[in-house]
């Protein structure tokens, strides 16, 4: 994955849906863990500019 540097100091964010773990595989329902084994989890996000444009 490629690192792409962003100032994100003019954004606001909001979660628009509550955290899920991540599976790695939907059939046998693993959850995928970090580098310590602790789960992943994603969350939906909006984000919105200092104009007010919002995107997901």
């Amino acid at each position: 994955m490629r690192n792409i540097p962003v100032d994100i100091s003019s954004l606001t964010f909001v979660c628009v849906s509550p955290p899920r773990p991540k599976l790695v595989s939907q059939e046998t329902g693993e959850v995928k863990v970090d580098r310590d084994g602790k789960p992943v989890f994603t969350v939906g996000l909006s984000v919105a500019d200092a104009s007010g444009g919002w995107s997901c």
